[in-house]
């Protein structure tokens, strides 16, 4: 009798999806380590073409920040190096993504 009672009890339960943290932890890792070096390679993408206008020479605070304007005006040279850049790490980034929610991390 208390295994009929306990029947309708099991398909109330959500069921609950194994999950290896050690693996999802290693995922979120992996997603930042990529992110990193993305962000890294755009800090010296940038720092290279403020390097070449000239924009780390200037003394005066405005100077820089509006020579700075101007190297990541849309359009810009550095505008669209960083989106080529976005496309390179784009694939990467989705496939970790996907591994992450594969894994029924959350």
């Amino acid at each position: 009798m208390n295994r009929l009672l306990l029947l309708p009890f099991i398909f109330l339960v959500p069921s609950a999806q194994a999950m290896d943290y050690a693996k999802c932890e290693a995922i979120q890792k992996a997603f930042g380590r990529v992110n990193a070096a993305k962000n890294a390679e755009f800090n010296e993408l940038m720092e290279s073409h403020l390097q070449a206008a000239g924009c780390n020479e200037m003394s005066n605070r405005g100077d820089y920040l509006r020579c700075k304007v101007t190297v990541t005006a849309e359009g810009s040279l550095i505008y669209k190096a960083g989106d080529e850049l976005d496309l390179r790490y784009e694939k990467t980034l989705a496939k970790i993504q996907s591994d992450y929610e594969t894994q029924g991390c959350y």
